[in-house]
């Protein structure tokens, strides 16, 4: 794949210099850790040193590590995917439905809530296995040493995604996998993990304003960013509409790519909604007869089908159609009949931090659910009154956020503001807490994170039910305060 020119300014020379030596640093642990003389967790901080928001968005640093890894992302048929939200939701139902097929199917997504390892799973039938710490090590060793022929080549290091993007592919390879489902970074033309010369099927979920500073600051502009993640002659599923399917239309005719808007393909009916759980009735009807002739067989062994999944949330299953969609066009290419039997494996989708319900002390319920933007957020605040439930809610922001339109979502709701433990990301609390009121919001308490965690859990048994939201982060802390591990899910505390 050839590489594309950078939208960002390049480091500077005293930036370069002082990641280099974050980058020597890194490599100087990570060595200390092979001979099991560090623990993870500091070689964890010295690898999230290496971010940096200033770095330049090129895919040649990435094309350059995976060159010296040999390729690995052309081992295995990869299905890329896309979108302002629901990435996270439709990448693991694209990948359980996969796995139900006998495949052996890998998993990146990101961020992680509490350990890095939560971004690499490899799912197969009913079992769900990350990333072990020995094959994380071994791994990372392997993509750090590569780097050096990065710097070689072309006189800069890879960045912290690189690397992550870069230790993806690599142990997909090494495990063998038969297919991997991956979720773009950010945008997805300049996005590390779009160096698949051929994906199997690229996917873009929906489209709504975010990262302007970065892709635009029009629904036009991210539409076109994310869709260079698709192919000549290669099928890309959107359930993208209005401008932004204007756009992806206009792109797939001058780039030649197979676009197929999910529409009417695949609908549901909610026959269950409560915060036990969703049920819902999956009817699949057939595509126009324009449609590419793979698409109509793809989608023909399908029939109605009722599923009953434990994670509550209905606006959940507006993934589904995509993620059916795109699995139905997967097997087919591969040889393999989707059938109703396979989407039963919908009723095993659980993401940690999407709508998780942790039982907590028997009678007491806490919703950990990260609604990281406004979509998002929207959505869980529409479900919650449509179930006339009113938890009481911790609450945080990284900066940047659409402070007006977040708080006509929250007014009504009864808030904690708090921080997370990223605090360069942090919006501080004496500031949030202000301006959410100042915009008409409720907001009975505000503190740092302890204190807040504490007072939420007092309110707990006047409320009957928490919600801890608004940012990813805040949820991994959440899970470190319950001892929890996002890996190994359990529902009592």
């Amino acid at each position: 794949m050839s590489v594309m020119l950078s939208t960002s300014r390049s480091l500077t020379n005293l930036d370069n210099r002082s990641y280099q030596e974050k980058f020597r640093d890194f490599r100087s642990t990570l060595s200390q850790a092979l001979k099991r003389k560090t623990n993870l967790q500091e070689l964890y901080e010295k690898l999230f040193s290496l971010k940096n928001p200033n770095v330049s968005l090129t895919l040649k640093r990435m094309n350059s590590l995976a060159k010296a890894l040999r390729n690995p992302q052309e081992s295995y048929p990869v299905i890329l995917v896309t979108g302002t939200n629901g990435k996270g939701t439709t990448t693991t139902l694209i990948a359980k439905i996969m796995s139900s097929l006998g495949l052996k199917v890998g998993l990146f997504r990101k961020p992680h809530l509490v350990d890095y390892r939560e971004r690499y799973a490899i799912f197969m039938y009913d079992k769900e296995e990350y990333i072990s710490e020995d094959e994380l090590l071994d791994t990372m060793d392997q993509v750090v040493s590569a780097s050096s022929e990065v710097e070689e080549e072309l006189g800069e290091l890879p960045s912290f995604f690189e690397i992550s993007v870069g230790i993806a592919y690599q142990w997909f390879k090494q495990r063998e996998v038969d297919l991997a489902v991956v979720e773009i970074g950010l945008g997805g033309r300049l996005d590390a993990t779009n160096i698949v010369s051929r994906p199997l099927v690229s996917v873009l979920t929906n489209v709504y304003l975010e990262h302007v500073k970065t892709l635009g600051n029009s629904v036009e502009s991210i539409a076109r960013e994310k869709s260079f993640i698709g192919r000549w002659k290669r099928p890309f599923v959107t359930q993208a509409s209005g401008k932004a399917l204007e756009v992806l239309e206009r792109i797939a005719d001058e780039r030649g790519y197979d676009l197929m808007q999910v529409g009417d393909l695949i609908t549901y009916e909610i026959t269950r909604d409560s915060l036990s759980g969703v049920s819902s009735k999956i009817l699949p009807s057939s595509p126009p007869s324009s449609s590419p002739p793979y698409l109509r067989k793809a989608l023909s062994y399908l029939a109605p089908v009722e599923v009953n999944t434990s994670t509550p949330g209905s606006f959940l299953f507006r993934n589904i159609p995509t993620s059916v969609v795109t699995s139905a066009i997967a097997s087919y290419l591969l040889g393999l009949k989707l059938t109703p039997n396979n989407l039963k494996a919908i009723e095993r989708f659980k993401v940690p931090g999407r709508m998780t319900v942790i039982n907590y002390r028997s009678s007491l319920k806490i919703i950990l659910d990260s609604a990281k933007d406004i979509g998002a957020l929207h959505n869980l605040a529409q479900w919650l009154k449509d179930k006339d439930l009113n938890p009481v809610i911790l609450f945080t922001l990284s900066k940047g956020k659409n402070l007006d339109e977040i708080a006509s979502i929250l007014r009504g709701f009864h808030l904690i503001v708090t921080s997370h433990s990223n605090r360069a990301r942090a919006m501080e609390v004496d500031q949030l807490q202000r301006e959410l009121k100042l915009r008409g919001v409720n907001v009975i308490f505000s503190a740092p994170l302890n204190q807040a965690w504490e007072f939420f859990l007092e309110k707990l048994p006047e409320y009957g039910i928490g919600l801890v939201t608004g940012s990813l982060y805040l949820v991994g802390d959440a899970f470190r305060l319950l001892g929890i591990d996002p890996m190994n899910l359990r529902a009592e505390r």
